[in-house]
């Protein structure tokens, strides 16, 4: 286990030392520490030339500095975001994917949330707030497939390092994991952002993944293939 998978399984620490830990030592000036402190400087390497300035993110900091300790350890691939809102979370895995020459991509209906069962704690429509064009202003490097998933799938889509699955409702966990694991490199991870929060979400991943997921510090928890 890294130092940074301990951080993530322990008890939630004060933030400095979550920071110290979650920067690593592979990258000790790029690791998402790093990426968060230097968030609106023109000039950093992760900053994209002509992109408007980042979205605010409904994740905390921590959570934040949790997904890209895991994002940057990934294996070789691209990384992908299944609900992206406002772009909070994707602003930030877009600085590491142009650290290390990967492609980000973003899935989301740009519409709201477009199915609700009876488990889920979310109305049809929420987040329906999103602007797409806002989201584009802000990672324009990164390719977007507007619908519901798994319809705005590509076929070729394969080889995947790391999904941020941020999608709350049971349906669209269900198809997360049903459509994203037999994607995954060896040694792929899918953060699951609303386990633990949403019961639609919780009842998802317990009934595909039970006895394989690691929980993280934040509640939250994630899958790896391989492990």
């Amino acid at each position: 286990m890294t130092a940074t998978e301990a951080a993530l399984l322990e008890p939630s620490p004060p933030v400095p030392p979550v920071l110290a830990a979650a920067a690593g030592p592979r990258r000790p000036r790029n690791g998402p520490a790093r990426v968060i402190a230097d968030l609106d400087k023109p000039n950093a390497p992760h900053f994209c030339a002509g992109a408007a300035m980042r979205p605010d993110s409904v994740l905390t900091v921590n959570q934040l500095l949790l997904m890209l300790a895991l994002a940057e350890q990934a294996p070789e691939g691209p990384f992908v975001e299944v609900g992206v809102y406002k772009g909070g979370s994707a602003w930030h895995l877009a600085a590491i994917a142009r650290l290390q020459g990967r492609t980000l991509h973003l899935f989301d209906t740009f519409a709201g949330i477009p199915y609700h069962d009876e488990i889920d704690n979310h109305p049809t429509g929420d987040f329906g707030d999103a602007s797409l064009g806002d989201v584009r202003a802000a990672i324009p490097d990164a390719r977007f497939h507007v619908g519901v998933f798994p319809d705005t799938l590509p076929p070729d889509l394969t080889g995947v390092a790391f999904v941020h699955a941020d999608c709350d409702q049971y349906r669209s966990v269900e198809a997360v994991i049903e459509h994203l694991v037999p994607r995954l490199a060896g040694g792929g991870v899918i953060v699951f952002d609303d386990y633990g929060c949403t019961r639609g979400a919780t009842r998802a991943v317990d009934e595909a993944l039970a006895g394989q997921i690691h929980m993280m510090n934040s509640g939250r928890c994630y899958y790896r293939r391989g492990d």
